[in-house]
């Protein structure tokens, strides 16, 4: 009996098989030959990308497709034929899709495009948009990523902000940009900003992340955040339980 139900139970979702995978073919099949040059950008190796840029480049009055195509369902992959082209004259058209975009995946392709004199008012736009309320958890992450690598300042308080947000997602692309201005760029001004961190209530992950920034700092940094009121649990690494003891004895 057992041996039946589970023959019986196999021939029944052979059954719905094709019902199940009808829908995904149709909408493979549908696809405009861009999008499906454009899937092919990625996922099949060196070889097969440099044929999808053939495509795309063969395509008579591709830019104005893709163009459009950034109102459609397939804007992302949109995106990725645009960066991939290299299309920078699409910039502008990119830039005002991407404040709809809650996913961040535009800000990336902003990124690829941007030549050195569009950066600063790049930044500008993304320092904006982390003040804005409607600027989505996941886009706040990928423009923190962004304005750091880009080494483009925020005021403390912004980052201060964006250090207590409710995504602790944010905040740990908040604490990564302190990082990078602290380890990297070796900026004084934000030294308080870790203190406040370090002394605040802190998730396990963040407080590992926060600890392992204070052991790349130099002894002058260290002096300079005074003595930090900080409990130090016993559960982290040896090499982090050192640096949260150095901080409870300055």
């Amino acid at each position: 009996m057992a041996q039946c139900i589970k023959v019986c139970k196999n021939e029944g979702a052979m059954k719905l098989l094709p019902w199940i995978l009808a829908p995904l073919l149709l909408a493979a099949t549908s696809l405009p030959d861009w999008a499906k040059a454009a899937r092919s950008l990625t996922g099949e190796g060196d070889a097969g990308r440099a044929t999808a840029l053939q495509k795309l480049k063969a395509m008579p009055g591709i830019e104005a497709t893709l163009k459009e195509a950034l109102e459609g369902e397939q804007r992302f992959l949109a995106l990725d034929a645009i960066v991939a082209l290299g299309l920078d004259s699409l910039f502008d058209d990119v830039l005002r899709m991407s404040a709809a975009d809650r996913s961040g995946f535009s800000c990336l392709a902003l990124d690829a495009l941007a030549g050195p004199s569009r950066l600063p008012a790049l930044a500008q736009t993304y320092r904006e948009r982390l003040l804005d309320r409607g600027t989505s958890a996941a886009a706040k992450v990928v423009i923190l990523d962004s304005l750091v690598r880009m080494r483009e300042r925020l005021h403390p308080d912004l980052l201060g902000a964006l250090l207590e947000d409710a995504s602790p997602e944010v905040r740990s692309a908040a604490l990564y940009y302190l990082r990078g201005s602290l380890v990297t760029y070796r900026d004084p001004e934000l030294v308080p900003l870790l203190r406040r961190v370090l002394e605040g209530r802190l998730s396990r992950q963040l407080r590992v992340q926060a600890l392992a920034l204070v052991s790349e700092l130099s002894e002058g940094e260290l002096s300079s955040l005074g003595p930090v009121k900080i409990a130090c649990s016993g559960d982290l690494p040896a090499n982090l339980e050192s640096a949260c003891e150095r901080l409870r004895a300055r």
